[in-house]
């Protein structure tokens, strides 16, 4: 696949309940990894920060 655009890093604080019912999941690199929060979970991701995204 063809380099195709940009992406975002992003770091915040989040209840680790919350974050535990989805698996962290590899990402391109060996050392990628990302949390995949279904968009219907947004609003409940939302509410578990605590701190703005930085």
């Amino acid at each position: 696949m063809q380099y195709s655009g940009a992406g975002f890093v992003t770091r915040f604080k989040a209840e680790s309940d919350f974050l535990s019912r989805y698996p962290v999941r590899q990402a391109g690199g060996r050392m990628i990894l990302e949390l995949r929060v279904p968009a219907a979970d947004l609003e409940d991701f939302t509410r578990t920060t605590s701190e703005r995204a930085r």
